[in-house]
């Protein structure tokens, strides 16, 4: 059963956000489509503020009600959601200027598993709108492996792109730089609220995507215009 939210009591993460940074982070996307010249990173990029939207979309949909239903909701908010990791990894090797390569089909591999899980309805015992973000009950055992997933590859990224930022070595170290910044400022304080509040942990998706409109704000306005033209491929 759905909660719904008290009448005019603003909350941090309520349909009305929601639907404020899915249009957010739909113009960003738009404004990359249209200024950002076109190579493998911007469109990793552009991929990563559409899916941010989906997922907002979703949470929007699952709290307020939709035509297809919140059951189908959930499944396309974390199929959307679940693909953001991978993603992530591909745009900061892309920065590097590597090809596409081992790393990349792991992060994709682990990606698409979960994708199945989840699209096939095995994975979401149920959802609630709260006061503060939307709870998603993950079945017995499933929940810590897919957040070892989802930290695991995040981590990698935002380590990665702080090492090779210090190192000054690449042509995009602006970019890296920007993107480990716009990773730090999701993780961090969606983190510091999970360990601060126990009962959060279930709502951990609708923070971490919450707090990710920060990280879309850098990539629309940041990351992706510092690319340099040689890094084009």
């Amino acid at each position: 059963m759905i909660k719904k939210y008290r009448a005019g009591t603003f909350y941090c993460f309520n349909p009305f956000v929601m639907a404020i940074t899915a249009v957010a982070e739909l113009l960003l996307a738009i404004y990359v489509l249209a200024k950002v010249p076109k190579n493998t990173s911007t469109m990793l990029g552009l991929s990563i503020l559409l899916l941010l939207a989906v997922f907002q979309v979703a949470e929007y949909s699952i709290c307020e009600g939709s035509i297809l239903g919140s059951d189908t909701w959930s499944r396309i908010g974390f199929a959307a959601i679940t693909l953001l990791p991978p993603l992530g990894v591909h745009l900061y090797r892309s920065l590097l200027g590597k090809k596409a390569g081992a790393i990349e089909i792991l992060a994709y591999l682990t990606g698409a598993l979960w994708m199945v899980v989840f699209l096939s309805g095995n994975a979401v015992d149920g959802y609630q709108c709260t006061t503060n973000y939307l709870i998603f009950t993950m079945k017995p055992d499933l929940g810590g492996t897919y957040f070892a997933y989802y930290y695991a590859w995040l981590l990698y990224v935002l380590f990665g792109s702080v090492q090779q930022w210090r190192k000054g070595t690449t042509v995009n170290h602006e970019s890296l730089k920007w993107l480990g910044i716009g990773y730090a400022a999701f993780i961090i304080p969606a983190t510091f609220i999970w360990l601060l509040d126990g009962p959060a942990a279930k709502g951990l998706p609708s923070i971490m995507c919450g707090f990710a409109v920060i990280l879309a704000l850098i990539l629309g306005l940041r990351v992706l215009p510092l690319i340099k033209p040689e890094a084009k491929k």
